[in-house]
């Protein structure tokens, strides 16, 4: 009986230890956890430790400025040109010309001469007409910025202050018709004129004109000129006004109309045409018109006008 029962407790003893024995780790056991991580989360785990250390690394604050040197000779605008005959640009002297029919355009002005020359170094334009064989002049510089266009015997510009002096210079502003011997231009709506001669006639050779030493135009607004004397086909008369106010408006308006100098065997010497002008309304006007002769003779004549579009 003994011997079956020590038989019996082995028996259990051996089960027991076959159940609580600890199985062998495979080896591709750690193989299979590294594969259970997923790629993305492996890189993601890998790129915030490089930014970490990176933002370590990195200094506390990072100031670039960008430094662009421009020459001071430079213009602020692009200039365009052309010319009929040629450019030279001398590159010595930083001189640019144009010769024949030559154009430039820079923002609002427009010059036209049949030479244009440019120092880059003092930003000065010159321009100058062309002659005959005879010495007289062919064509004239001819300079326009906004609406106000001349046409003079030499043009002086610096492309800095905007300022220009031109001489021997015709232009029009509002119905006045203006030739002075010098223009200094100050700014882009007011010049000076020096010696001008200034008249409603359109005429190269005006029939009627007043003759001042100096004058101021503001464009579209007012013209201010110094003791004016009249003159009538080139003869100057000795009575004149101490001072001239005249208002350049494009808009119709009332005003004195100048007279024009006529001389007849009949009636003498006489001014026709003296008158002034009313401006009533937008459709009615008036317009006064007289004539005086040295003999005695005079006549008077009154138009008026109504129309209504």
């Amino acid at each position: 009986m003994l011997p079956i029962v020590a038989c019996g407790y082995l028996l259990i003893l051996t089960f027991l230890k076959q159940a609580y024995a600890t199985e062998p780790i495979p080896a591709n056991y750690w193989q299979e956890i590294k594969d259970t991580v997923p790629e993305k989360q492996k890189l993601d785990t890998i790129r915030t430790k490089s930014d970490s250390l990176i933002q370590k690394q990195r200094p506390d604050s990072v100031s670039k400025t960008d430094t662009i040197k421009i020459s001071k000779d430079s213009i602020d605008a692009p200039i365009k040109y052309a010319a009929a005959d040629s450019g030279v640009l001398i590159i010595d002297t930083k001189e640019f010309l144009l010769y024949g029919k030559a154009k430039t355009e820079y923002k609002d002005l427009q010059m036209e001469a049949a030479t244009i020359r440019y120092d880059q170094q003092s930003q000065m334009v010159k321009a100058y007409g062309s002659l005959d064989s005879t010495g007289n002049p062919m064509s004239k510089p001819q300079f326009t910025q906004g609406e106000m266009k001349s046409v003079s015997d030499s043009i002086f510009y610096d492309m800095r202050t905007a300022k220009g002096l031109t001489k021997n210079t015709f232009f029009q502003e509002g119905e006045i018709y203006v030739n002075a011997q010098k223009l200094k231009k100050v700014s882009a709506t007011e010049v000076f004129a020096s010696k001008a001669r200034f008249t409603t006639c359109n005429l190269d050779t005006p029939h009627f004109a007043f003759r001042t030493s100096r004058m101021k135009i503001v464009n579209n607004k007012l013209g201010i000129s110094s003791a004016a004397f009249p003159e009538f086909e080139g003869v100057p008369m000795p009575i004149g006004i101490p001072f001239g106010i005249f208002p350049l408006s494009k808009q119709p308006q009332s005003g004195l109309m100048a007279p024009a100098f006529t001389a007849s065997e009949d009636f003498g010497l006489g001014l026709e045409g003296l008158g002034y002008y009313f401006l009533i309304s937008d459709y009615v006007d008036l317009t006064t018109r007289t004539n005086i002769y040295s003999y005695g003779g005079w006549m008077a004549n009154f138009n008026s006008k109504y129309i209504q579009r």
